[in-house]
């Protein structure tokens, strides 16, 4: 089952890549990307340990700072992360 979710997630995120993204760490629970040249913009999805909780992290745009999501609903954290995709590209 966590295959699939980072599966999903994987899907959402790949269209970064023609936008000068890398995916830089992929296991079961986790998946994380930066931006080429500004490793300092980072996209990090985490699924639990323990639970069915996913943890969103991702760049606040021309700022320093990240904004952290926490969601209990798998749709709704891929709908949340399809929204900021797409305000991207």
């Amino acid at each position: 089952m966590t295959h699939i979710i980072n599966n999903d997630f994987k899907n959402i995120l790949r269209p970064l890549t023609d936008c000068g993204w890398q995916f830089i760490k992929e296991n079961e629970y986790e998946i994380q990307m930066n931006k080429k040249y500004s490793e300092l913009e980072d996209i990090c999805v985490k699924k639990s340990y323990s639970s069915n909780v996913i943890h969103i992290t991702i760049p606040l745009q021309n700022s320093a700072y990240s904004f952290y999501k926490r969601h209990t609903d798998l749709e709704l954290s891929k709908l949340f992360l399809h929204n900021y995709v797409s305000e991207m590209i």
